[in-house]
């Protein structure tokens, strides 16, 4: 493993996540588990755009996919370019859904445009 390339590491949940993002997050719960303990019913509301900072090197995009994107909403995980890059080497699934993406810092925005971004605002969901 090096610096500028670090690997995934697999728990004994079967969640794979880069240490160097997620430390010992994951160690005791699985992510699964922390998400629901943590965000409880709020990733699930209807027509809400949903824009996360950080992935948790891509599990929580997995959580929300398992789970089902709730009817009208839409997910944009941002992050740094090179850990959007490296999640999305790791699962390639992750970019080919149409209501969710992980987008670089300096171009989430541009992405929440098809995502009717606007519309979103004027429900102030």
């Amino acid at each position: 493993m090096t610096e500028d390339h670090p690997q995934f590491l697999i728990n004994r949940f079967g969640d794979q996540y880069l240490y160097e993002v997620n430390r010992g997050t994951f160690d005791q719960l699985g992510a699964s588990t922390l998400f629901e303990r943590h965000f409880g019913e709020a990733l699930w509301a209807e027509d809400t755009l949903h824009i996360i900072v950080g992935s948790d090197s891509g599990l929580l995009p997995r959580h929300v996919l398992t789970h089902g994107i709730p009817e009208g909403s839409r997910f944009i995980f941002v992050e740094p370019a090179d850990l959007a890059a490296r999640v999305l080497e790791a699962d390639p699934t992750l970019a080919e859904h149409a209501r969710l993406t992980i987008a670089e810092a300096d171009q989430w925005f541009d992405l929440a445009k098809p995502f009717h971004f606007e519309d979103y605002a004027y429900l102030e969901r």
